[in-house]
């Protein structure tokens, strides 16, 4: 019988559905793209933050680590790595090694909740959970200490945005009959100063008519606050008015008592009226949060625009969810108001008017998530998925998936040549297409070759699901709990400049960042919780083959590389009626040193298998390549007199017999090194062909 060989190069992702197309795998579980070859590498591991310390400090007094955020800032030269675990909201000192309170009693999260939001804006990281909306200015943190003092921490840490209206200034009667030139505030909380009879300065100047009929000036003031990024809060309603008749053609200065605004405000916006008109226009910007007394000496001519009335102290402070998009910041209305947005004017993120809102009623339920893309936000609902498009103050919202909801708002990562990927109810979908002058955006779904994976998604917590686009690897990594897990247990990897799809098993991520880098950092799902064995922490996923750490004396060692399994797809070679008998399977590999692994053939789905003996990956005609390992006799190399090799193309030939079959599969189950570029498959197709289906078997009654 003539043996067909089946070649498959190059090697694609998993694609569970059957029949699968061709180059397709079944699974490749703990493997990432290699750049050179385009094939599977099982380089890959995780390593500590703090690499030179002894034990996982400084964070072994942590357990579960519930957020990790990584904002840059001055092009990247400036960065802050904050983190959240039992309540408590920390900054990674990376200087001192060190960790910085800066709010404990936070909101401890339930395992069918999203952690908190991060939305990176050039002023600061706003961070949303349901409390307080805050913002974390990162200035004036001194990294060369191992706390921020706490005189300072009220500036770095701030509420974002004023949930209140500013009282209103205080501003002091006036001596109308009293002309003296002086600066001298009078008893009972009035004035008699005169402004500088040699400018056109003053209130009620110009008002004095010396023929009679000069008429009452009666002036009111209004303030506003203005916070570290430049938005202002709303205006306080009017002070109580000052009045007088003047009696000379010089205007009076009159003293304003005005309030200090709250932590994080920088300057003060004062109106005033007119006169003979009702519109409060700005008088002065009291560019401090100290003075207490402002005197007002600007003519009526002289005031500027008018006050923005129509502001209003911050919708929602207590928002779930929030997200950058269109130049604006967008919260959810909270706990208390769940269908409800709001959305900050351009530019200013804690600025709001009273008509920047949307209710998002009808069949898609409560907001379960917000994420931005350019100038288009995604809205994750209960049942449906809408995108708010649009330019300010004129959004539209549209419903873009009416037959999924999406409760994983953690999941949606802009992807380079995709979009804005996120995780719906029925799987990972990729949002592309113009999104404005008329454009329609398309959601298209990116997970059919894994729907088995995604329909094991334990969807009371998936809420916990969290997304991270790893430049480095060029991966989109999705961490789902899966089989009844509360919280994330496996890795849906995207390759995105392949299109392939493979998993992770066996990574301890709760949450993950990236730096600009690239890199992949991630908390530990479990932790320590004071002691000082386990794993606890922050981890970065590097080309160490080691899945953490190991204690088995005194010392942490590096634990054993992660256990690597590639199962080619179902493979028919043909009618499936027709039995066929696997002969052997050639691994095309690229290898700088051999290892011993055995393959398993796999026959209808592994109702019949056949482990072989375990083969080296060296070549079987040429001489053994040396390895810093031990291993065959004459292959181990000597550090100073051996030279590195480039990766030598190695194709170890696994010879196997199984019964006949309709369908033949094999498995590569390792934890050694390993390139797998591609590989053969020798089939036998015997004379053996089923001809009929199986028949109904009866039992005979006792």
């Amino acid at each position: 019988m003539k043996t067909n060989d089946l070649i498959v190069r190059p090697l694609l992702g998993i694609d569970e559905r059957i029949p699968a197309p061709p180059g397709t795998a079944a699974l490749v579980d703990n493997f990432r793209v290699d750049w050179q070859t385009g094939g599977w590498s099982n380089r890959l591991g995780y390593e500590k933050l703090f690499t030179g310390t002894t034990t996982f400090s400084p964070f072994v007094g942590l357990g579960r680590i519930d957020s990790v955020f990584m904002w840059a800032e001055r092009s990247s030269a400036l960065r802050w790595l904050l983190l959240e675990s039992g309540g408590v909201l920390f900054l990674v000192n990376y200087w001192r090694g060190s960790l910085m309170p800066l709010q404990s009693d936070r909101r401890r999260f339930a395992l069918n909740e999203a952690s908190s939001s991060y939305v990176p804006t050039p002023q600061g990281v706003l961070i949303a959970n349901g409390e307080r909306v805050k913002r974390f200015n990162g200035w004036p943190v001194d990294l060369s200490v191992s706390t921020v003092p706490s005189n300072l921490l009220p500036r770095v840490l701030v509420n974002h945005g004023y949930e209140l209206y500013p009282p209103s200034p205080d501003p002091y009667d006036v001596q109308a009959g009293n002309d003296d030139w002086t600066t001298a505030l009078a008893s009972g909380h009035s004035t008699a100063t005169l402004a500088n009879s040699n400018q056109d300065r003053g209130l009620g100047v110009g008002l004095y008519n010396s023929g009679g009929g000069t008429p009452t000036a009666t002036y009111r003031w209004r303030i506003s606050f203005v916070d570290q990024t430049g938005s202002e809060s709303a205006v306080s309603p009017p002070s109580t008015a000052t009045s007088w008749t003047p009696t000379q053609d010089n205007g009076k200065v009159v003293p304003v008592e005005i309030p200090v605004g709250p932590v994080g405000t920088i300057a003060r916006r004062l109106y005033r009226t007119a006169y003979n008109d009702e519109t409060y226009r700005l008088a002065a910007q009291i560019p401090n949060n100290v003075e207490r007394l402002y005197y007002d000496s600007i003519p009526d001519s002289q005031l500027g625009g008018a006050a923005p009335l129509t502001l209003t102290p911050m919708p929602a402070p207590q928002a779930r969810y929030a997200a950058q998009a269109a130049e604006c910041v967008f919260i959810d209305g909270g706990p208390a108001n769940p269908q409800a947005l709001y959305w900050s004017q351009p530019g200013t993120p804690a600025q709001y008017d009273l008509s920047d809102y949307a209710y998002l009623g009808g069949p898609g339920g409560d907001i379960t998530g917000l994420a931005g893309y350019y100038n288009a936000l995604i809205v994750f609902r209960e049942r449906q998925v809408d995108v708010l498009t649009g330019t300010y103050p004129n959004f539209r919202v549209a419903p873009l998936l009416t037959d999924a909801g999406g409760s994983a708002p953690h999941s949606a990562q802009p992807v380079p040549g995709f979009g804005l990927v996120f995780l719906a109810d029925d799987g990972v979908y990729s949002l592309t297409g113009g999104l404005e002058g008329g454009a329609v955006a398309q959601a298209k779904r990116l997970s059919d070759p894994i729907q088995g994976w995604i329909r094991r998604i334990n969807r009371a917590c998936v809420q916990s699901s969290q997304a991270v686009v790893c430049r480095t690897w060029r991966e989109y990594q999705l961490w789902v709990p899966v089989d009844g897990a509360s919280g994330p247990s496996v890795g849906l990897i995207f390759h995105y400049d392949s299109g392939q799809w493979s998993v992770r098993s066996g990574w301890p991520v709760s949450c993950v960042t990236s730096t600009p880098e690239g890199e992949v950092i991630f908390g530990h799902i479990v932790g320590a919780s004071g002691s000082n064995d386990p794993e606890s922490g922050l981890f970065v996923m590097s080309e160490a083959r080691q899945m953490g750490y190991e204690k088995p004396g005194e010392e942490f060692i590096p634990a054993d590389p992660p256990t690597s399994v590639y199962l080619s797809r179902l493979e028919a070679a043909g009618d499936p009626g027709d039995k066929k008998h696997p002969r052997y399977v050639t691994l095309h590999t690229m290898n700088t040193g051999s290892f011993e692994t055995p393959l398993t053939f796999e026959a209808d789905r592994g109702a019949v298998t056949n482990t072989t003996a375990a083969l080296t990956t060296q070549s079987p005609d040429r001489a053994l390549q040396p390895t810093y390992t031990s291993g065959i006799d004459g292959e181990q190399a000597v550090w100073g007199t051996s030279t590195w090799q480039l990766p030598l193309p190695t194709d170890p030939r696994y010879s196997g017999v199984l019964d006949g079959s309709s369908y033949v599969q094999f498995r590569l189950s390792t934890t050694n090194d390993i390139l797998l570029t591609g590989y053969t498959l020798g089939i036998v197709t015997s004379a053996t062909r089923v001809i009929e289906g199986r028949g109904t078997v009866t039992r005979r009654s006792m």
